[in-house]
């Protein structure tokens, strides 16, 4: 399984987000099929971002049509995964196994 933590381990960051990005197109599901499974295992994930000329506000103005390939593919492969200051190791290897597991189905 193909998984790439957006960036490095670095002991000055305060990581708020875990964001990771998988090749969907290696897959035979879809993004939102990822988020549907890990959801019937409790696990939430989160989308970041959504390019901003994709944005409801921003459509409802009239983009939403422009050529965008750096920001269509982060969005198309970043999400992110549970990540807090109280999140125990037991829930951190619980979250990866399940990630693991609906990837390898």
């Amino acid at each position: 399984v193909d998984i790439k933590p957006l960036y490095t381990f670095n002991g000055k960051s305060s990581y708020h987000l875990y964001v990771i990005q998988i090749n969907f197109d290696e897959y035979s599901f879809s993004k939102k099929d990822l988020f549907i499974d890990m959801k019937k295992k409790n696990i939430g994930l989160q989308v970041h971002y959504i390019p901003i000329n994709k944005q409801p506000y921003y459509k409802r103005l009239g983009y939403g049509s422009e050529i965008t390939p750096e920001m269509d593919n982060y969005y198309q492969k970043s999400f992110s995964i549970p990540m807090y200051p109280s999140l125990k190791q037991k829930e951190q290897e619980y979250v990866v196994q399940s990630l693991l597991e609906v990837l390898s189905s």
